[in-house]
């Protein structure tokens, strides 16, 4: 049942396809990115004449989109399937408190890509599905996982859809449950839809920030969004979104949420490198468990960007973030302020890759509480070696503090979360890759998790040996 959405999704998205198709059958495919001889798919980049020409190469910094780091090559509309085999061996994968269990597991999984381009509307897709088989205890998992956008463009600004579903066995904050830094990079948008999200999406939310053990969870995001110039230097962006965490089968302490996002702002342009810009966003948080309550945030941000196209992205923001915890007859709401922000560095040497990235906003809790101020970091890295290998590196961290108290989700103030790991990857011919890596997990709430309880262990920690092949079929043209 778990796979209805994504086959009612795909069903919708093949028809969108084909309809606009049909329409503009006789104009010729557009230039974007086209996938490489690896089989890599590089999210898909709308040509300079499409899109807002001031923008095309340095998109607005008060928008979702980030600049394009790959090389500027002619992109044609494609179609890419892909299947891949992983065996992991891991100390813990139930992600016990205070224990260990060697247990092995072996993936399985199909990806699909789309690209079509049109005249003025593009379509991508990513999808992955399989399955993880436990050796002892667990049985088999459902990986399902689905990023689309559609984009309609016109001389002086865009409309986009974006969506990211996905159903888990447990977190995706690590990507621990795909087997580590190693697995399922069947594609350059992944199972974390990062083709399809630029800079400060982390404020729509989804996903979570920690997690424990095999809790299997429905996440989705959904958003729409419009860029609009005002003249050669100026535009305005707006944004509206829905997310939801849902978590299935027997759950019990782990909190659903649904979240309702806004943001408006405006860029100026300072030169063909510089941009500032402004924003104002609105988040609404929702938890549907009974006496659960709401609370709202609103953040003012000034944005700083600079780019240097395809070499380097660096954006920066801040400002006041108010907190405002929703009240009843008995106990009116209160309101706090704060500060948040978020910076995003992006570089691209001739054989090397860094991003790295900084947040500090509230978000659902990651299933543990009713709401949360957090903070978090990611750093990733990627190297050529010789004609052949490439080693690839990511760490992450996240620390989230409690902001609302209730009878229910998890008895502790505070939680953190963290994994660092990296491994190398190699092609065979044309249509084969392999990849070994070695990814370490770490998860720990404070220590009021165990305040009146004498035998008590508040931290899990997980090391994942993991050794796959994958296999990609050669892009399909679509024009």
């Amino acid at each position: 049942m778990v796979a209805l959405p994504i086959v009612r999704y795909l069903a919708v998205l093949a028809g969108l396809s084909i309809a606009v198709w049909a329409q503009d059958a006789s104009v010729p495919g557009a230039a974007g990115t086209a996938p490489d001889t690896t089989g890599t798919v590089q999210p898909a980049a709308a040509p300079e004449a499409k899109l807002p020409l001031q923008f095309s190469p340095n998109p607005p910094v008060s928008g979702l989109d980030e600049p394009a780091l790959e090389p500027a090559v002619a992109v044609r509309s494609f179609f890419l399937p892909s299947l891949q085999f992983g065996q992991t061996l891991d100390t813990n994968a139930v992600g016990s408190l205070g224990g260990t269990r060697l247990e092995g597991v072996s993936r399985f999984a199909v990806g699909l890509t789309l690209q079509r381009l049109w005249k003025n509307f593009d379509v991508a897709a990513d999808y992955v599905g399989g399955v993880g088989v436990y050796s002892t205890g667990s049985g088999a998992k459902q990986i399902q996982a689905l990023s689309g956008e559609q984009t309609a463009l016109w001389r002086t600004g865009q409309f986009s859809v974006r969506e990211v579903f996905s159903y888990l066995p447990e977190g995706s904050f690590g990507f621990g449950s795909y087997g580590g830094i190693g697995g399922f990079s069947l594609s350059g948008n992944g199972l974390a839809g990062g083709g399809f999200y630029g800079g400060g999406s982390n404020f729509l939310g989804a996903g979570a920030l920690g997690s424990l053990g095999q809790v299997p969870r429905i996440s989705s995001l959904v958003s729409a969004d419009v860029v609009q110039t005002l003249s050669p230097r100026t535009s305005v962006t707006a944004v509206g979104s829905y997310a939801l965490v849902h978590f299935t089968g027997n759950t019990t302490g782990y909190v659903d949420s649904n979240q309702y996002s806004g943001q408006f702002g405006g860029s100026h342009l300072l030169g063909p490198k510089d941009q500032i810009g402004v924003q104002y966003g609105y988040q609404h948080f929702e938890f549907p468990q009974g006496g659960a309550g709401s609370f709202d945030s609103q953040v003012f941000h000034l944005v700083y960007g600079h780019a240097i196209t395809g070499r380097l992205s660096f954006v920066i923001a801040g400002g006041p973030q108010i907190t405002i915890l929703g009240g009843s007859s008995q106990s009116p709401s209160t309101r706090s302020i704060s500060g948040s922000g978020r910076l995003s560095l992006r570089y691209r040497f001739e054989k090397v890759g860094l991003t790295a990235s900084y947040d500090r906003l509230n978000t659902s809790g990651s299933g543990f509480f009713y709401g949360a101020s957090t903070d978090l970091v990611r750093v990733g890295a990627s190297r050529r070696l010789g004609r052949i290998w490439t080693a690839f590196g990511d760490a992450g961290y996240s620390y989230s503090r409690r902001l609302q108290f209730s009878i229910l989700g998890t008895n502790a103030n505070s939680f953190q979360s963290g994994y660092i790991g990296g491994g190398l990857r190699r092609p065979i011919g044309r249509s084969f890759n392999v990849y070994g890596s070695y990814q370490f997990n770490g998860f720990a709430f404070d220590n009021t998790f165990c305040v009146g309880v004498p035998s008590c262990n508040r931290a899990s920690f997980r090391n994942s040996f993991n050794v796959g092949l994958d296999w990609h079929a050669r892009p399909i043209r679509l024009d």
